[in-house]
């Protein structure tokens, strides 16, 4: 089976067995504050000085349970973006947009956002090679730490954290469980009742979004599985760093 493309800035997840899992996400570049950025071809664009590169914006994120809700252009500048392959970094600009060489080999770039800043929480993006003007989802620590003190969790140190958004035909599925990466704690998800609401029983709600937290990362992959009317599926290859927030969609085959 094969993950079909989302227009979102994150990269879809395959299930286990498929031979190319990962796809660049279709259709029209990212939008200004609140939309979700899309695609481009499969080729690599290149920078106005000719490299070629992955161009996005940063876009700060409210409200985790849907993170295409979010601002761009607010004073998001210098925050520094590390491609996790080749270890390139670049700081982006006053709107929050950057450019970023490919990795040479591969169909993801991996970044890491906000390492090393005290406003904003770290995160972790996998982007499909080939996207285009893809907005990068980002979050500040007081709105992570008043998720996590809300629910009464935890982020002991040397773990990850993965909000994981499940999606049937590119829209939002509810009423699916999510079975947490080994050594993970249960997971949380979303509820009706604002940003802090995440229910630590149950299913999926309207967003089919599920956090999971104190996931070990000890390896620098991890696979969760996630069960609805279709039956039991494995999302395999979801890169996880301690410390850090991963953000990965997943569409029900």
């Amino acid at each position: 089976m094969r993950a079909l493309p989302l227009v979102l800035t994150l990269t879809l997840f395959g299930c286990a067995g498929d031979d190319n899992p990962i796809d660049a996400p279709p259709g029209g570049g990212g939008g200004g504050g609140g939309g979700g950025g899309g695609g481009g071809d499969a080729t690599p664009s290149k920078s106005d000085s000719g490299v070629e590169g992955l161009h996005g914006a940063l876009c700060l994120v409210e409200d985790l349970r849907d993170p295409t809700n979010c601002t761009t252009g607010v004073k998001l500048v210098g925050i520094s973006i590390e491609e996790v392959t080749t270890g390139e970094t670049v700081l982006s600009d006053f709107d929050g947009s950057f450019t970023i060489p490919l990795p040479p080999t591969g169909t993801v770039a991996r970044l890491k956002i906000g390492f090393g800043e005290s406003v904003y929480h770290n995160v972790l993006v996998p982007i499909a090679v080939g996207a285009e003007n893809v907005q990068v989802p980002l979050l500040t620590e007081v709105t992570w730490q008043e998720l996590l003190t809300a629910n009464g969790a935890i982020e002991p140190d040397e773990t990850a954290s993965i909000a994981a958004y499940i999606v049937s035909d590119n829209t939002a599925a509810s009423a699916v469980e999510v079975i947490q990466p080994a050594g993970g704690n249960l997971p949380l998800y979303d509820g009706p009742a604002g940003p802090n609401d995440w229910q630590p029983t149950g299913l999926t709600g309207e967003e089919g979004a599920a956090l999971l937290l104190s996931v070990p990362a000890v390896d620098p992959e991890v696979s969760f599985s996630v069960a609805s009317a279709g039956g039991l599926q494995v999302v395999e290859g979801v890169p996880v760093l301690a410390g850090a927030l991963t953000f990965v969609v997943y569409n029900l085959q």
